[in-house]
C-alpha cells in the first residue's frame, strides 16, 4: 500500500513537525560551519524534530551538497558556467546547498540548511580542479530533477537526497545496500565509511546542536552517534 502511493506517504511525514531544528537559531554555530565549508562538500543532517527524523533509518537522515556562494563559485571557476548563470542572482544571496528535499532538486539557503539538530561535513579528496568544475557543472544542470519517492537508485529519470552526490561524483564509490528490493544509498552508511577512511572522503567538520546551545565534536562522538542507531552490527561496518 504505501509503495503504490510513496509520494502521499513521504510528503505527509515530511509535514509532521514536533519542533525546529537545534541549530535554525545557533548563529554562531551556522557561521562557524559555512565559514569552512567548500563547493562539493558533503553535508549530512540529523533531524530528530520531525517524524521523517524519527521514522527514517539511523541518525542521519538527509545529504546534500554545497555549492557556497558568487565568491567560493568564481574561486571554483564556474561562476560564469551556463549551468550556473540562471542561478546567479539566487546565489548572490548567500551560501547555498543544492539537494534533493522536496518535490525536485534544487537550491536551499542558511534557512533550510540549518533547520537540522546537528550537520557533519565531508570533504571530497583527490579531485582535479578540473574534475570538481565538471561536478559542479553536473550537480546545477540536475536541479530541476524530480525527487525519487521510491528512493531507488536504478530509477534514471529521479533522485532522491544522498544519489545526488553519487551521480556527479562517482570515484566517491558511496555504498549501494539493498532496502526492500531495491539499490539504495543510507546517509549514515555514506558518513561511517569515509571515517573507516573507506571512501574518499574527509572530515571537516561537526557540529551538534541542543536545547540551550551547540558545540563541535571529533570523529568519535560522530561514530558513537551513528552507532547507537546500528547497535546490531556490533561496529563491525
Amino acid at each position: 500500500m504505501a509503495e503504490g502511493c510513496a509520494r502521499s506517504v513521504v510528503t505527509s511525514i515530511r509535514g509532521i513537525k514536533m519542533r525546529p531544528g537545534y541549530l535554525v537559531d545557533k548563529t554562531e554555530a551556522q557561521d562557524r560551519v559555512l565559514a569552512g565549508a567548500r563547493p562539493l562538500d558533503l553535508m549530512a543532517f540529523s533531524f530528530k524534530g520531525q517524524a521523517a527524523g524519527q521514522l527514517g533509518m539511523g541518525y542521519f537522515n538527509h545529504v546534500s551538497v554545497f555549492v557556497g556562494d558568487e565568491t567560493a563559485l568564481r574561486a571554483a571557476g564556474v561562476w560564469n558556467d551556463p549551468a550556473v548563470r540562471p542561478w546567479q542572482d539566487t546565489l548572490r544571496s548567500g551560501p547555498m546547498v543544492i539537494e534533493a528535499m522536496r518535490e525536485n532538486v534544487e537550491l536551499a539557503g542558511r534557512e533550510a540548511i540549518f533547520n537540522a539538530d546537528s550537520v557533519a561535513v565531508l570533504r571530497p579528496q583527490t579531485l582535479s580542479r578540473g574534475r570538481r568544475q565538471a561536478a559542479l557543472r553536473d550537480l546545477f544542470a540536475m536541479i530541476g530533477t524530480p525527487f525519487d519517492f521510491h528512493f531507488d537508485a536504478r530509477t534514471p529519470d529521479a533522485v532522491f537526497c544522498t544519489e545526488v552526490p553519487a551521480r556527479v561524483m562517482p570515484e566517491l564509490r558511496l555504498p549501494l545496500r539493498e532496502l526492500y528490493g531495491r539499490p539504495s544509498y543510507l546517509p549514515d552508511e555514506t558518513v561511517a565509511r569515509a571515517l573507516q577512511g573507506k571512501l574518499p572522503l574527509r572530515l571537516v567538520d561537526f557540529v551538534l546542536g541542543g536545547r540551550n546551545g551547540w558545540q563541535g565534536a571529533g570523529p568519535q562522538e560522530l561514530a558513537a552517534r551513528i552507532l547507537s542507531y546500528w547497535p546490531e552490527d556490533g561496529g563491525d561496518e
